[in-house]
C-alpha cells in the first residue's frame, strides 16, 4: 500500500504526493506537487495553493473523511495511472552533479531496502540545485538510521542547517506564517535535515501501516476548535517519525487535559527534545479509539500552526 514517501500519477497526468500511513480503503490522500499547464508542469508550492488547485479544478479529489473529522485531499483508485514507489535508483534524467551527491549520501547512510529517494528525484524533474530527499519506512529501521545520521553529523560527514541556507529550506516552508522563526530555533540542531556537500537534504522516517495505532476504520478523530498552550516535553521518542508524536504536560493553566502533540508534516519531526517547554498553536482534537478517547493538539493543518521552544 501507498504511503507518505510515494508519488501519484494520476489520470490527468498530474503528480501527487501521498500523504501519511493511514489510508482510506478506495483512495490515497494526496497533495498535488506539479499540475499541467500551458507550458509545461507547474509546481504548487504551498499546501494552500494545492488545495485552492483541488477545489477549482478537481473537487472530486476532495471528501468528507470521517477518520480525520475533515475534508481531506485524497485520489480515488480509479483515476490513478501510476504509483511512484521511492527507489534507489535515479532516471538518467537527473542531473549529474545532484545524481553523484545524491548516491554518494545514499551510500553512506547505508543501502537497505527500506530506504529511497523521494521527491523530485523519484518523479523526474529534479533541477541541478534540487534537494536530496529521501525515506526510510519501519520504527525499528528508522531508528538504526536516525542513529547513523547523528554519527555523520558528529563526524562531519553532514553539516547542520546554518543562516546561508535558510532560504533554500524555507522555500517549500510558506505556508507557514513562523517558518523562520522555528527554522532559527530548531533546524540548526535536527540531523533528520541538513547539508551534504553543501546541499541540502531531508530524511523522512515512517511507520509502516501496521505499527502505527491509529486505523482509518476504527479511529475517529473530532476537530474542537484553535488552541494554543505552552507544555512541557515528557517523551519525544516518536517525534523524528513522520507522523511525529510528543507526550507533554501543561505548565501553565489549559482548560483541557491534553498530554499530545503530534504533527503530519515532516517539518515538525525531531522538533522538540525531552524536558523542553515549547508554546504549540495548532487545532484541539477529541480522539476516540477502541473504547478509549484522548485530547490531542494537532499541529500544521493551518499556516498560524506552530511549535517553538521557549524554554
Amino acid at each position: 500500500m501507498a504511503a507518505e514517501g510515494w508519488y501519484i500519477l494520476d489520470s490527468h497526468g498530474e503528480i501527487y504526493a501521498v500523504k501519511g500511513v493511514v489510508q482510506p480503503p478506495d483512495r490515497f490522500y494526496a497533495i498535488p506537487k506539479r499540475v499541467r499547464g500551458p507550458e509545461g508542469y507547474v509546481k504548487l508550492p504551498t499546501l494552500g495553493s494545492a488545495l485552492d488547485y483541488l477545489r477549482r479544478e478537481r473537487p472530486h479529489y476532495l471528501f468528507d473523511d470521517p477518520y480525520t473529522g475533515r475534508v481531506q485531499p485524497a485520489v480515488p483508485h480509479n483515476h490513478i495511472s501510476g504509483l511512484l514507489r521511492p527507489s534507489q535508483t535515479l532516471s538518467d534524467n537527473v542531473p549529474e552533479g545532484l545524481r553523484r551527491d545524491a548516491l554518494d549520501l545514499l551510500e553512506v547512510l547505508g543501502s537497505g531496502e527500506d530506504l529511497g529517494f523521494t521527491g523530485s528525484l523519484l518523479y523526474g524533474l529534479a533541477r541541478p540545485d534540487s534537494d536530496i530527499d529521501l525515506v526510510a519506512y519501519g520504527l525499528d529501521f528508522g531508528r538504526r538510521l536516525y542513529g547513523r545520521l547523528a554519527r555523520l553529523r558528529a563526524e562531519g560527514v553532514t553539516a547542520s542547517v546554518g543562516l546561508s541556507s535558510l532560504p533554500s529550506l524555507l522555500a517549500g516552508r510558506r505556508d507557514s506564517l513562523q517558518a523562520l522563526q522555528m527554522a532559527i530555533l530548531h533546524e540548526g540542531r535536527k540531523v533528520l535535515t541538513g547539508l551534504f556537500r553543501g546541499r541540502l537534504f531531508m530524511v523522512k522516517l515512517v511507520p509502516w501501516p501496521h505499527e502505527y495505532p491509529e486505523s482509518w476504520s476504527r479511529t475517529r478523530c473530532r476537530p474542537l476548535g484553535r488552541a494554543a498552550s505552552r507544555f512541557r516535553v515528557l517523551d519525544a521518542g516518536m517525534g523524528i517519525y513522520t507522523p511525529s508524536q510528543y507526550i507533554v504536560e501543561p505548565v501553565e493553566s489549559c482548560p483541557h487535559p491534553v498530554s499530545i502533540v503530534v504533527s503530519f508534516r515532516s517539518r515538525f519531526a525531531e522538533h522538540c527534545r525531552e524536558g523542553e517547554v515549547i508554546e504549540v498553536v495548532g487545532t484541539l482534537e477529541e480522539v476516540s479509539d477502541g473504547g478509549r478517547s484522548f485530547l490531542r493538539v494537532v499541529v500544521g493543518w493551518e499556516p498560524e500552526d506552530t511549535i517553538v521552544r521557549i524554554g
